[in-house]
């Protein structure tokens, strides 16, 4: 994988985690749910 697209990822995955949090502390979503917003999110981006 080239080291900028790696840097983008990683960058996008701390945003992701920051919004699980987030939505977690609010009650919005589920542990459970994380996992498939992140592989959604990350697929449409790739």
């Amino acid at each position: 994988m080239p080291p900028m697209r790696s840097v983008r990822l990683a960058e996008e995955l701390s945003t992701l985690q920051a919004y699980g949090r987030d939505r977690l502390a609010e009650g919005s979503i589920a542990l459970g749910d994380i996992p498939a917003i992140t592989r959604r999110v990350l697929k449409g981006r790739g």
